[in-house]
């Protein structure tokens, strides 16, 4: 009898209560237990000083772009200010709805745990690549191939946040324009390289 029971509940011990192994594991990968809190940290608190540092980044992204402008050789022609245009509006966008999408993890709307926190990895890669593009917004060519980087980075972050639960309402509109930013960008890397034959017939 008791090696069924054992073999059933796989117990391990948390706050001196035996609970099924697979509970555990559900509150480490959900986040819904523990208090909130993730390894015993402060989940609040981490979520705070995380969003922090990407309010860091996403103003460094901002002002790479006003800096890249200013520096470098390279004259800044109407297809330069449509760039910068772009990327920073673009920034901006990401950055309000980041916020949004913190704020509600912290708040419990939406699930964290490893999902979460694996997912940040990719978030912080694709916020620092982000900077390099802003600076290089008078390189076209170098800037387009980044971003195709920075969205490529952005969707292994909504897919790893997906891993544990599914995909939610917004994720699904936010794949589909990832893809959409990706190929557009990549367009924009090929039809500028010399290494393009075409290259006139996108350039004028």
């Amino acid at each position: 009898m008791n090696s069924v029971v054992d073999k059933f509940l796989h117990c391990s011990s948390l706050g001196g209560i035996r609970r099924p192994r697979a509970d555990l594991d559900h509150a480490l990968w959900s986040n819904t237990e523990l208090g909130g809190s993730f390894n015993g940290r402060d989940f609040r608190n981490d979520m705070e000083r995380f969003n922090q540092l990407h309010r860091a980044l996403a103003g460094g992204a901002l002002l790479a772009g006003f800096g890249g402008l200013a520096f470098g050789p390279a004259p800044i022609d109407l297809n330069v200010i449509l760039m910068t245009v772009l990327l920073l509006a673009l920034r901006a966008k990401f950055w309000v709805d980041d916020e949004a999408y913190f704020e509600d993890v912290k708040t419990k709307k939406l699930p964290g745990g490893l999902p979460f926190w694996f997912g940040i990895g990719f978030a912080f890669g694709s916020w620092i690549v982000w900077c390099f593009a802003s600076l290089y917004v008078k390189n076209i060519e170098r800037a387009g191939i980044l971003m195709v980087v920075v969205f490529g980075l952005s969707t292994a972050w909504i897919v790893a946040t997906m891993v544990s639960k599914g995909a939610y309402k917004e994720q699904v509109p936010w794949l589909f324009l990832n893809v959409l930013y990706i190929v557009g960008f990549c367009l924009l890397y090929a039809g500028r390289g010399d290494w393009n034959p075409y290259r006139t017939t996108f350039t004028g």
